[in-house]
């Protein structure tokens, strides 16, 4: 609007009336001093302007600064995202694993454990008796609730019993022992039990010996009152009450009369 001013001021000087004689001298420095006034405005806006421009400018760069900053952080929480995602969806996939395995593990371990119930059953009373708390932990387990026992827990339970099993099966056993041999009274004997398969008994007075072998779920006595000298070396032997040597012992599972 101010550049149009010098023109205006001209018209308005053209248009003064006939009757009217300004001073030349005065109108011309007016005009003069106006057109001054006038340079020095359009210079102040001018450098108004710049710096205007120049802030702008400024704010820009910052603003487009501030933007990269904010793309760049975008673009990281993108990938962190990703990252995170990808995790969970193999922790997710782990899991799913995990779980699958230990129901696998667990339908083996009821399966494992029912074997060696079968075993712990079969085995002669004096060498139940060491097994019989790790027996009943198992089948607690076994009929635990889920929340109170979980499979894990089941599984190790079961390997620690077919472990004592699998040992009290592979080892020979010296215990005392009540038996009726004739049928009639109990009498307390050594017995050595090779594993859970065949034991040999002998009276402490040494009058009365033979083999312990089970018939079904019982285990009954066929004597062999000929095996008791070779019965209680064997029992010394292993006591280490008398030196190491080779004893032999019948597997032949049938009485003989003395």
């Amino acid at each position: 609007m101010k550049k149009l001013m010098l023109p205006l001021l001209l018209l308005a000087a053209a248009g003064l009336t006939a009757g009217e004689k300004p001073d030349p001298t005065d109108t011309l420095q007016e005009l003069v001093t106006q057109l001054v006034e006038l340079r020095t405005e359009t210079a102040r806006e001018r450098n108004r302007w710049k710096e205007e421009k120049s802030h702008l400018e400024t704010s820009k760069a910052l603003l487009e600064k501030e933007n990269k900053k904010l793309d760049d952080e975008l673009a990281t929480t993108k990938a962190q995202t990703d990252v995170a995602e990808s995790r969970r969806e193999k922790l997710a996939h782990d899991i799913d694993t995990s779980s699958t395995l230990l129901k696998r593990a667990d339908w083996s371990a009821r399966q494992t454990a029912e074997q060696l119930f079968a075993s712990y059953d079969a085995l002669p009373e004096p060498l139940r008796v060491p097994l019989a708390a790790g027996a009943t932990r198992v089948r607690n387990s076994l009929t635990a609730k889920k929340e109170s026992q979980n499979a894990a827990d089941r599984f190790r339970l079961v390997a620690a019993f077919a472990s004592d099993i699998n040992r009290t099966l592979s080892s020979v056993h010296v215990v005392k022992q009540a038996l009726a041999p004739d049928g009639r009274e109990r009498r307390e004997m050594d017995v050595l039990y090779l594993g859970g398969a065949i034991g040999y008994y002998v009276s402490p007075d040494g009058a009365q010996a033979g083999i312990v072998t089970r018939n079904g779920k019982e285990w009954k006595c066929l004597p062999r009152n000929d095996l008791a000298r070779t019965v209680s070396r064997s029992i010394a032997v292993f006591r280490k009450e008398k030196p190491a040597r080779l004893v032999r012992l019948p597997l032949v599972q049938e009485a003989k009369k003395p």
